[in-house]
């Protein structure tokens, strides 16, 4: 055989294992992404009662995530951040320094960012409470008035209040008595109220067309997961659609379609707690398919639906 043909043979063979080399590498890759375990992603775990909602958010390390603009029904308390961060929160930012407690309103719109890149797994805790449910442990804390509690602190370092909460949280992720995690629940809200609240509304700025953006979000809490267009809402708000989305983001913070956007990302939570497949849930919340509200779920919390871990508990309170 030629000299020429043996060296056309070696280059062929030299580029048909380069070839392989690099398939087995994308294997061994894509092999490695799958392999992934719990320990090795962003993830949330959730333990539902019937007045709170606690989560313990586990972060990676890597750049930090900016939340959007987003509102939530109930009062909001996290605590137990490794590191820094800010909220943009009722017309102002809020540094949070490691280990700060964070109240944040029903209602009230906010988005947050930590302030540093991860260079270890972190963690913290964020707690959802009914607004009627920290109501009634106003009046038995003995507080006076018909409001909903209102702290004036948004950020606070008080070990006191932090302790209790902490308490709180490893007490109601363990197996344990209903009565003493529905007692322990009472005394550290009340303590919270005590020490931080005030019976008193959150001050808030009127205008004529407030009635009208009330009306399009009583529509929206009860119709979350319908089409609804913009002309239906502009119809029921009695105003023109670009009226409706200004007055509404004035009032509430963010605009119609995100405040829709996040009613069905806090009831396919549910149901995610109640053991749908992420396809099911897709379906029963309006989202176009799986794959938009995975995108959604993500871009909201920072983790993917599959990476959402509810637990069971039957404590009551």
């Amino acid at each position: 055989m030629p000299p020429q043909k043996y060296r056309v043979m070696e280059l062929f063979q030299r580029w048909m294992d380069y070839i392989f080399k690099c398939s087995c590498e994308r294997r061994a890759g894509i092999r490695k992404r799958l392999m992934l375990t719990k320990s090795d992603q962003d993830s949330i775990t959730a333990w539902r009662l019937p007045t709170i909602v606690l989560e313990l958010h586990r972060s990676t390390s890597g750049r930090p995530k900016q939340s959007p603009r987003h509102v939530h029904e109930e009062y909001q308390i996290i605590f137990g951040h490794q590191g820094a961060g800010k909220y943009d929160y009722r017309g102002a930012r809020h540094i949070t320094p490691p280990g700060s407690l964070i109240i944040i309103h029903p209602g009230e719109a906010h988005s947050a960012c930590g302030l540093e890149a991860r260079t270890r797994t972190s963690t913290y805790q964020s707690i959802y409470v009914q607004p009627e449910y920290m109501q009634e442990m106003a009046v038995e804390a003995g507080c006076s008035g018909t409001g909903l509690p209102f702290f004036t602190e948004t950020v606070t370092l008080d070990e006191s209040l932090i302790r209790r909460f902490s308490h709180l949280c490893r007490a109601l992720q363990q197996s344990g008595a209903c009565l003493e995690k529905a007692s322990l629940l009472c005394s550290t809200i009340q303590y919270l109220i005590t020490r931080q609240g005030e019976i008193q509304p959150a001050p808030r700025k009127a205008y004529r067309a407030q009635a009208s953006v009330d009306r399009v979000r009583e529509y929206l809490n009860a119709n979350a997961c319908e089409n609804v267009t913009l002309a239906d809402l502009a119809g029921i708000a009695d105003l023109s659609p670009n009226h409706l989305c200004s007055s509404f983001r004035r009032e509430i913070g963010v605009p119609p379609h995100a405040y829709q956007t996040q009613l069905r990302l806090t009831k396919a939570k549910s149901l995610l707690a109640d053991g749908l497949p992420i396809g099911d849930v897709a379906a029963e919340t309006g989202f176009v398919d799986q794959s938009h509200l995975t995108h959604q779920f993500q871009r909201h919390f920072g983790v993917t639906p599959g990476c959402y871990f509810p637990r069971i508990t039957s404590a009551k309170s």
